[in-house]
């Protein structure tokens, strides 16, 4: 339903303030809408996925937000010449989900089930750490507040973005022995993990608030390592990969000429190679296979990432053949290369499994 119909439908039917209530939420625009017009809201939905996008577009828009769409009746209405045909739907014996808007009353559970678990830890630790995550959404529902454990992460994502936690003590630091060195062995997983769940439409925030979803990621990730890294770590080192992204574009863009280093044209399989004879220098590779390209890489120790991306009995996640693979590897005399050509090769190759938020074209 166009924004901008609903929002003559509610306007001429209540005023500021008062509560429009929607008993088949669908995809939500009447309580978008309604937000938007400074009108409280309440509505039901059975599907629970439903649910879940009506409370992440409540969460993205504010009062007095423009609708969507022209002001214009004839254009903003939906042209009806044809009629309109309902597709079959499924039908669920779940109980319907309560949308409402969050008095204040729940953000302030909201938060103080944020003090009792946090341990001294920040938001982000909270939310990705599943022993904190699990201790704060216990505290939740002790408290009653409405919701699930996805919601309230969201919520409390939310309410850290909309400032309620600037001017506390500095928070502990989150750190793991080598953690440096594990990151750069174990990164790539991050960023493929995090690419397939991008591809299907679905952001990090919403795999870390979820935590079944975030489970998923981390069962994906482990696909790819030969060593049993933690749920906490694998999520916090997809955490510092994003964080990273602009540095890493920042560096493409300020690398120089001389410093680019070309694709490597000759190529050999990775399962059939003999890896002890690749240098254990930093390096760059690319990987494809059946037509398809698949990754580029960036290491400190290229002998050891291959050891570890290439254990034969575990690379099976992308669906190819991997007697089909191609792997191709250049070295370089610096390791502070590696990420800004990372990002100007995926820029020029657009693989599959890599961020494309990475890339930078020049």
């Amino acid at each position: 339903m166009p924004e901008q119909l609903l929002g003559r439908i509610i306007k001429a039917c209540s005023h500021s303030g008062e509560l429009v209530l929607d008993p088949f939420g669908g995809s939500g625009t009447t309580l978008i809408v309604a937000k938007k017009l400074g009108r409280r809201f309440l509505g039901f939905e059975l599907s629970e996925n439903y649910a879940a996008q009506i409370r992440s577009r409540l969460a993205a828009v504010s009062v007095g937000d423009p609708l969507a769409g022209a002001d214009e009746p004839k254009v903003s209405a939906p042209a009806t010449r044809k009629g309109k045909r309902r597709a079959d739907v499924t039908r669920t014996t779940s109980a319907p989900v309560l949308i409402r808007s969050e008095p204040a009353d729940v953000n302030r559970g909201i938060v103080e089930a944020f003090f009792a678990a946090r341990d001294g830890f920040p938001v982000d630790r909270v939310i990705a750490d599943p022993d904190l995550n699990a201790r704060f959404a216990e505290i939740c529902g002790r408290l009653g507040l409405p919701g699930k454990p996805t919601h309230w992460n969201h919520r409390l994502m939310n309410l850290r973005k909309a400032g309620y936690f600037t001017g506390l003590p500095r928070s502990k630091v989150t750190t793991f022995p080598l953690e440096k060195a594990e990151f750069e062995k174990y990164k790539f997983a991050c960023e493929i993990a995090m690419q397939k769940f991008q591809a299907d439409g679905i952001p990090f925030d919403k795999v870390l608030c979820d935590p079944e979803m975030a489970a998923e990621f981390d069962a994906f990730a482990r696909l790819m390592i030969p060593e049993r890294l933690t749920s906490l770590k694998i999520r916090w080192f997809a955490l510092r990969l994003r964080k990273g992204e602009s540095k890493y574009r920042r560096d493409a863009r300020a690398l120089k000429a001389e410093d680019r280093v070309a694709l490597p044209r000759d190529y050999e399989n990775p399962f059939g190679m003999r890896r002890a004879r690749v240098p254990a220098s930093p390096g760059l590779y690319w990987l494809q296979g059946e037509g398809r390209r698949l990754y580029v890489g960036e290491t400190p120790n290229l002998r050891e990432r291959l050891e570890i991306q290439f254990s034969a009995d575990r690379f099976g996640f992308w669906g190819v053949d991997k007697q089909k693979l191609e792997l191709g590897h250049r070295c370089v005399d610096s390791a502070d290369i590696l990420r800004p050509n990372q990002s100007i090769w995926i820029a020029k190759w657009k693989p599959e499994g890599n961020l494309a938020r990475l890339a930078v074209a020049l």
